[in-house]
């Protein structure tokens, strides 16, 4: 794990531009106060945010556990830490509660970041995450050129279908699912 040093959002990386953007902002606020709205339901000591999704560091500020951590999976500015998403510098089975703000889109193996994810987390702990739709506008812009104002090309949109299929394969139960 490495240490992080204070960084300014680089302008020129196209997911911080669109972050940036009067879109990306709004729909930021949107994602954090939905995942507000679970922070009081989630109990225990340790709480885990991977990915620090447009720069915007804590997500976690709300909730009540005594150990809250941001790590970053590449060079996004708001984090404590920087790791590498396929070996989580943690013990098994040691934290209570992770958020993937965005994180499977942007690293190069959903599949095993949800096998780290599902290793680190206690057998009652539970996973937040928040992605866009392969059915969303970003993704229907990408496919018809627009790219300027979406994402970075090496990003990838999965559907609900398909990230429930790999957590159940994790012994992970879905219990909502909720688009917006």
């Amino acid at each position: 794990m490495q240490s992080v040093p204070p960084a300014s959002p680089s302008k020129s990386d196209p997911a911080q531009r669109w972050a940036d953007s009067t879109h990306g902002r709004r729909l930021t606020s949107l994602e954090r106060d939905e995942v507000a709205r679970h922070l009081p339901e989630l109990f225990g000591r340790h709480f885990l945010q991977i990915g620090a999704w447009g720069g915007e560091g804590d997500w976690l500020s709300g909730s009540e556990m005594l150990h809250r951590a941001v790590l970053s999976v590449g060079k996004q500015p708001g984090a404590q830490a920087r790791v590498d998403a396929q070996h989580l510098p943690l013990a098994s089975k040691s934290v209570d509660a992770v958020l993937l703000p965005h994180t499977l889109e942007l690293v190069s193996s959903p599949h095993r970041l949800l096998r780290e994810t599902s290793r680190v987390l206690s057998d009652r702990g539970r996973l937040l995450l928040v992605g866009f739709s392969p059915w969303g506008s970003l993704a229907w812009r990408r496919r018809f050129g627009l790219a300027p104002r979406a994402l970075p090309g090496s990003s990838r949109y999965y559907s609900a279908g398909r990230v429930c299929d790999w957590l159940s394969l994790l012994d992970f139960e879905v219990l909502e699912v909720r688009r917006f």
